[in-house]
């Protein structure tokens, strides 16, 4: 009697009769398999590797730390990963927008270091940098001892090294430094000159105002130099949002407002510098190692070498067209002017004024020897007109092709103004204008590809 009752109890644990019995059993010997490798383990070995790389660090001769205070903040700091630099490539820097920036503001060099980065030399440069509270208040002098050697990390060496353009005044420095006073107003219109239309805000400050939105409504051209500003000049730990300073950085760019960039550089590895601990990334990396290579520091056979971790290329930009549906970056007049949703009110005196002025400055048709300007017939100046409307939907300009100064085209201009305008009154209201603009978009990207092998061409030919 003992032995039905000792398989009942064995089917009772398993919860079947004795007949499926053994198949549980064999399900058993095979199920320690499958729970052996579980979710858990596999993770834990990868945690415990990430600290491991910078762990390298701590072989660091305790000598090449200038006291007590910059090895234990290497014991704080070596563990902590670089924020990688972002390299424009040639392609973007090609852009008219971006090429004359470059240009005017010579920052073709320190484009040039963001390669490869030294990072022991950055780390022990950071850690011998780091000052206590006593003396971060004071105007204490923006140099650090590494390896022997001096580096100075002050603006005016930073600009010196990269031989930036310094401008007499630094417009953007003046712009922050009333940024907390900034109305609402100048903030929509920033917002509006950066952004697509109907971009929200995603931050309000404690006082209300805006103060952060998202970097994927940034235009094509404005997100480039938003990758410049927020991963080269101050590089930030979140990338997909833009404050309002990186906002006015972007703007005085693309305005050609002065900006003294070494200033900006040195103040925020300052402040990298003067950090406690906390969860922060380190930043600068190649900044650092141009520095350190200009005064000629030594390096090490431990030196670690690590470059960018994505280049601004052009594929990089195409994906930016593709999610911004391929809407074009409409320059801006002043910090000021409002790019969308204008009032009705605010927009019409404005267009107005800008029309009487191009008609009070439009030269009329010679008169030579006495003789008048011939006179056309009324179907070729509306012919006339016709081919400059096709030509703006087209993104061509007919100046480029007629000689401006001719009676046919002061006659056409003439006629003009007994004409609707093209832009206003034509669309009553922007959601009107804005739909017509979409539809040249697709028609104008039906033959793009034509047109971009033939600039291909043309900028190959020139040199």
């Amino acid at each position: 009697m003992k032995n039905p009752f000792a398989s009942k109890k064995k089917g009772k644990e398993v919860g079947e009769s004795s007949s499926r019995a053994t198949g549980s059993k064999r399900r058993r010997t095979t199920r320690p398999a499958t729970p052996s490798p579980s979710p858990s383990p596999p993770p834990s070995p990868p945690r415990e590797e990430s600290p491991t790389p910078p762990v390298v660090a701590a072989d660091i001769p305790r000598g090449r730390f200038i006291h007590n205070l910059a090895y234990k903040c290497y014991q704080n700091i070596g563990a902590k990963a670089f924020k990688p630099e972002r390299r424009f490539m040639d392609e973007v820097l090609a852009y008219p927008m971006i090429k004359e920036e470059f240009n005017r503001r010579q920052w073709y060099k320190f484009n040039s270091s963001l390669t490869i980065g030294n990072r022991i030399v950055a780390i022990e440069f950071l850690s011998n940098a780091w000052r206590v509270k006593a003396l971060q208040k004071h105007n204490v002098p923006l140099v650090v001892k590494v390896r022997g050697v001096e580096v100075d990390y002050s603006p005016e060496a930073i600009n010196k090294v990269f031989n930036f353009e310094v401008p007499e005044v630094c417009i953007l420095k003046e712009r922050r430094e009333v940024r907390t006073t900034m109305s609402l107003t100048k903030r929509e219109a920033l917002k509006s000159q950066l952004t697509l239309p109907r971009s929200e805000w995603i931050k309000l400050a404690k006082n209300g105002l805006p103060i952060r939105f998202k970097t994927a409504r940034l235009f094509d051209i404005l997100r480039i130099w938003a990758e410049f500003w927020i991963n080269n000049g101050e590089p930030c730990g979140n990338n997909s949002k833009i404050s309002i300073d990186v906002g006015l950085a972007i703007q005085a760019i693309l305005l050609g407002d002065g900006i003294n960039l070494g200033y900006f550089l040195s103040k925020d590895l300052d402040d990298l510098i003067q950090k406690d601990l906390g969860p922060y990334s380190l930043a600068h990396c190649n900044l650092i190692t141009a520095l350190c290579e200009d005064r000629r520091v030594p390096p090490h056979d431990d030196d670690q070498m690590e470059g960018p971790s994505r280049k601004v290329n052009e594929a990089f930009v195409e994906e930016v067209r593709r999610k911004t549906m391929g809407r074009p970056f409409v320059p801006f007049a002043d910090v000021n002017d409002m790019m969308y949703d204008e009032p009705e009110a605010a927009r019409i005196p404005r267009e107005e004024h800008v029309e009487n002025v191009v008609n009070d400055d439009m030269p009329q048709a010679l008169e030579m020897e006495g003789f008048p300007a011939p006179q056309y017939d009324e179907n070729v100046s509306s012919e006339m007109l016709c081919r400059m409307d096709l030509c703006t939907q087209g993104g061509i300009d007919m100046e480029d092709n007629y000689n401006t100064s001719c009676a046919l085209w002061q006659q056409a201009m003439a006629y003009r103004e007994q004409r609707p305008a093209y832009f206003f009154p034509r669309y009553p209201t922007m959601q009107d204008f804005d739909g017509a603009h979409y539809r040249r978009i697709e028609r104008m990207n039906a033959t793009h590809e034509v047109n971009r092998a033939t600039y291909i061409r043309q900028r190959r030919a020139a040199g």
